[in-house]
């Protein structure tokens, strides 16, 4: 049979290691917040860089297109150029040949 004094000590015992219980489970429970409300940022941070990575890549895309369309232009605009030359050549050719025509003409009258 316990003392009154006794069953006070044992009960106080009791309780501190409740409380030492409780503080632990406290404080574990407030490093899994940290670490769950860690994880949340980490995943925002994430889905934020994977926006951004695909923005930049339709950019690309978008980029490249263009340019293939400007190379396709540029050649179509050379290659009508060199058209150009040729039939301006062919025509100073036929303009030669008609003032040779002309002057051997005229020498003939």
């Amino acid at each position: 049979n316990l003392s009154y004094d006794e069953k006070i000590r044992l009960v106080g015992r009791y309780t501190d290691r409740l409380k030492r219980k409780i503080h632990k489970l406290l404080e574990s429970n407030s490093q899994k917040q940290r670490t769950i409300i860690e994880r949340q940022h980490t995943q925002s941070m994430l889905t934020s860089v994977k926006k951004q990575y695909l923005q930049v890549k339709q950019g690309y895309e978008e980029a490249k297109e263009i340019g293939l369309r400007y190379s396709l232009e540029l050649t179509e605009a050379r290659l009508e150029a060199a058209e150009a030359a040729r039939q301006s050549k062919q025509l100073q050719l036929q303009l030669q040949s008609s003032y040779s025509e002309m002057n051997h003409l005229k020498k003939q009258q």
